[in-house]
């Protein structure tokens, strides 16, 4: 409910805010096109034109700012106008999909058959999984990796934690489904932090996270290819942003975990590791084969939506047995369950 609010306050704020520029726009229109007029005719109005003119300048400007931004591009020149052709590709981002193949194969145009193409292809890659049990316990018992001091207590969910998870939200990024921005969190952190600290320790004790918590919104983005085929469309998966509070502060907790736990040739997100060092160890290995006229053979997988495909009752075996502190199994487990998308097709 208050989300409900603050969405409608700032949309109510977003749309008069948007009248009063077009309002302002056609006001400095009409009053550059009469004073025009006026020292055509002799009159001295040379002060009063050059304030319209930097009025109007000014409003360009913003305008300017806000298309650069929207289509991508870094070539604008400060003083150039913001002409059609950057509004055109500010748009051309949003791509509508006028048609796609359904399961069978086959071309679907009206927008019933194309979302239940959309549904069926997201619902079949992001379904559940079975793990393969006989794999998966030989695996989990071969694995000797523990950390050090797995059984420490939940320390709760510090406010000093969650402002960290808030400064480090990135700017300029699209809401989730409850339209709420960083920004609006980085602004009024000092109002909020209290409450939202409180929030978070009533969804640890009641082990649910809150509706818009648990949902997202998949939005589209175009790769090349046949655009009727959803492999070939990028999916960006957009979350509330107290949600990603939630998960930054989490993975700062498992941080310090991670080097103890992963192996040395993995340089992935873990902290101090650069993937840069693979590269160099590919190189050493080449000439090293030149050098010593050995065979070698480079083998090189890419698993198609790895991160998709992970199965989350896996994960939480593999946490138990490297003997992560419970809690952020606990946590791990909240933030997966009961979770939900929609897939948006048409913008």
């Amino acid at each position: 409910m208050v989300k409900d609010r603050v969405k409608g306050y700032f949309g109510g704020v977003g749309r008069r805010k948007a009248r009063e520029k077009r309002a302002s726009f056609n006001h400095h229109n009409r009053a550059l096109q009469r004073l025009s007029l006026l020292q055509l005719e002799g009159l001295d109005v040379a002060r009063e034109l050059s304030e319209t003119k930097q009025h109007l300048s000014t409003l360009y400007r913003e305008e300017q700012k806000k298309s650069q931004y929207r289509s991508k591009l870094q070539g604008l020149e400060e003083d150039e106008k913001c002409t059609r052709y950057f509004f055109r590709r500010a748009r051309s981002k949003q791509k509508t999909i006028l048609s796609l193949y359904n399961s069978q194969g086959d071309s679907v145009t009206n927008n019933e058959d194309i979302l239940g193409a959309a549904r069926d292809f997201y619902g079949g890659l992001y379904d559940t999984k079975p793990a393969n049990e006989v794999l998966a316990t030989a695996f989990l018992e071969g694995l000797n990796r523990v950390i050090e001091g797995g059984e420490s207590e939940d320390p709760g969910m510090s406010i000093e934690e969650l402002t960290q998870a808030v400064r480090s939200l990135n700017k300029h990024k699209a809401p989730g489904p409850d339209g709420i921005p960083g920004e609006f969190y980085q602004t009024f952190w000092d109002l909020l932090k209290e409450d939202v600290a409180e929030v978070f320790q009533a969804i640890y004790r009641e082990r649910r996270l809150g509706e818009s918590m648990r949902q997202s919104t998949i939005t589209l983005i175009p790769k090349k290819g046949d655009l009727k085929d959803l492999r070939n469309w990028r999916p960006i998966n957009l979350l509330s942003v107290d949600y990603k509070i939630l998960t930054k502060a989490l993975t700062k907790r498992f941080q310090p975990h991670l080097p103890s736990v992963i192996a040395a040739d993995q340089t992935c997100s873990v902290p101090g590791r650069s993937i840069n060092d693979n590269l160099l160890l590919v190189r050493d290995l080449i000439l090293h084969s030149q050098e010593r006229r050995s065979p070698l053979g480079l083998l090189s997988l890419d698993q198609e939506k790895a991160f998709d495909r992970v199965s989350h009752g896996f994960l939480q075996r593999v946490l138990k047995t490297m003997k992560f502190p419970q809690h952020l199994i606990n946590w791990t487990d909240l933030c997966y369950q009961n979770i939900n998308s929609r897939v948006l097709v048409q913008h």
